[in-house]
């Protein structure tokens, strides 16, 4: 038979894995719902990047286009 001690002994090992596995679950589950809220805060940020960014590749390419008819402009003055 197990003494008192003994008893003890395994309710604080019990006790503390139990614990440890609360821990656990309760950081895997604060890590998906914070994962879940950034994407989800991160959706709209996405969106407007892009939109930025085709932005700036129009307004490269106007440019582009416009240093290439300054180019020709300059070819037929002869300068």
């Amino acid at each position: 038979m197990l003494s008192s001690k003994d008893l003890s002994d395994i309710k604080h090992i019990v006790q503390e894995t139990f614990e440890e596995k609360i821990i656990e679950y309760h950081n895997k589950t604060l890590k998906d719902e914070l994962r879940k809220q950034f994407k989800k805060e991160l959706g709209p940020i996405k969106r407007d990047l892009k939109f930025i960014r085709e932005a700036l590749n129009a307004a490269v390419h106007h440019f582009d286009m416009e240093i290439i008819d300054i180019k020709k402009r300059l070819d037929l003055a002869n300068i």
